[in-house]
């Protein structure tokens, strides 16, 4: 009886043995394939698409400038920007309101802003009165100030980029840039307000930029991005060290842009303000 016993375990234990194995084998057969991960490019191509399939968009975006005078610590400059900017495609039109603040170690100001980017002209509120001007290339992209769709184009052109391990549902994009590469994303309109001459920008060296972008792995849309770009300046055996920084954050969908009545039928001719410039959208 015994004997009898020891024998039928044996063989429910060999059967059992023998089904497992059979279970791991079909279920290595049946298991799906990994799939493979997209590149940095074929990420941003991703994600262009799907911000295309907006109509518009809201950023909320911050900018912290700093410039920093080595021979002359007087001189050193602060410039802030925070703004909300609503974009629509087509057509391009713009409203962006906020504020800048430009600070010294003695004075800091903080400036009221709000401008409009309609079909072919532009409408900028200076001395609390608002102006129009006609813009020179309408189709023109625009570029950081207002939209970081124009950043993640110019990354894919240009930048060397690398991808972080996605955390929750966020894809982390890393861009590096240098040189020639970096001209285009100087923030000119700063370098205007702490009365540095134009022409400064052929004497511009050590450029060199990164960018970090998150993009939703689920629908590809981009969520944030942030730049900082580093520079050196000469003028007069003068050395200025710049640092520009932004951040830019989706907020929401925008499907159309309209400019009030009274600031279309009252604007005055943007001639007529001296000592001001506009925002370079062109």
């Amino acid at each position: 009886m015994k004997k009898w016993l020891s024998m039928w375990m044996l063989c429910a234990l060999f059967c059992l043995l023998m089904s497992s194995c059979s279970f791991v084998t079909e279920g290595q057969k049946g298991s799906p394939k990994k799939q493979k991960g997209l590149t940095a490019y074929e990420l941003i191509d991703r994600s262009l698409s799907s911000m295309k399939k907006m109509k518009g968009y809201r950023w909320e975006s911050a900018n912290n400038q700093q410039y920093r005078f080595p021979q002359n610590d007087k001189k050193n400059t602060r410039v802030s920007w925070k703004q909300n900017a609503f974009v629509t495609r087509k057509p391009l039109n713009i409203h962006a309101e906020g504020s800048r603040t430009v600070a010294t170690d003695f004075v800091s100001q903080t400036t009221p802003e709000s401008w409009y980017v309609m079909d072919d002209r532009e409408y900028i509120f200076i001395k609390n009165r608002w102006h129009v001007k006609k813009r020179s290339n309408k189709k023109s992209e625009q570029k950081v100030y207002a939209d970081p769709m124009w950043v993640l184009r110019k990354m894919k052109d240009s930048a060397r980029m690398k991808q972080v391990e996605p955390s929750g549902k966020d894809i982390t994009l890393i861009a590096t840039l240098t040189g020639k590469q970096v001209g285009s994303f100087i923030d000119q309109r700063s370098l205007e307000g702490i009365d540095l001459p134009a022409h400064l920008s052929d004497k511009i060296q050590g450029k060199q930029m990164k960018v970090r972008v998150r993009i939703n792995k689920e629908n590809y849309r981009l969520i944030q991005i942030e730049q900082a770009v580093e520079f050196t300046m000469y003028f007069k055996n003068e050395q200025v060290k710049a640092r520009q920084e932004w951040t830019h954050q989706l907020r929401g969908q925008v499907k159309k842009i309209s400019i009030p009545r009274k600031i279309y039928e009252k604007a005055l001719p943007y001639s007529g303000v001296q000592g001001k410039k506009i925002p370079p959208f062109q």
